[in-house]
């Protein structure tokens, strides 16, 4: 079941509702009329630019460009790695402590575990539902 908020605008109106009626009639400039096209409901692109209405999502991505705003400090302070060995490392480890600092792990137990024991029990730390389930 497909979850649905409605914004509302001040006075009450759906802001979908209002972009409808922007969007009913032609506009002079061509670039502004293509765009218009693409916010008509029915249009090809409608359901993918306004998703995050229908999901519940914020608008923009800028939570998933902070999240890799250290990678990307990294990168330039280190000039890169020299490998793709190296690039898949950087990726797994900043995988890892991502993920446990969204579940409230401690990375250093993760990786305590990772390093000294089975990977079934670092898996286990960071996803215990699969843990049980399993």
């Amino acid at each position: 079941m497909e979850k649905s908020v409605i914004l509302r605008w001040k006075d009450g109106n759906s802001l979908l509702g209002i972009l409808d009626f922007i969007c009913a009639r032609p506009l002079d400039f061509a670039k502004a009329d293509t765009l218009r096209k693409r916010l008509i409901p029915g249009a090809r692109e409608y359901k993918e630019v306004f998703a995050f209405v229908h999901c519940g999502g914020p608008p923009t991505n800028s939570h998933a460009a902070r999240a890799l705003r250290p990678l990307v400090i990294f990168r330039r302070v280190c000039f890169g790695t020299r490998s793709a060995n190296g690039s898949e490392n950087v990726a797994v480890f900043a995988s890892i402590v991502e993920t446990a600092k969204l579940r409230g792990r401690s990375t250093l137990e993760i990786f305590e575990a990772l390093l000294t024991g089975a990977p079934e029990t670092a898996h286990g730390m960071l996803f215990p539902a699969a843990a049980r389930a399993g």
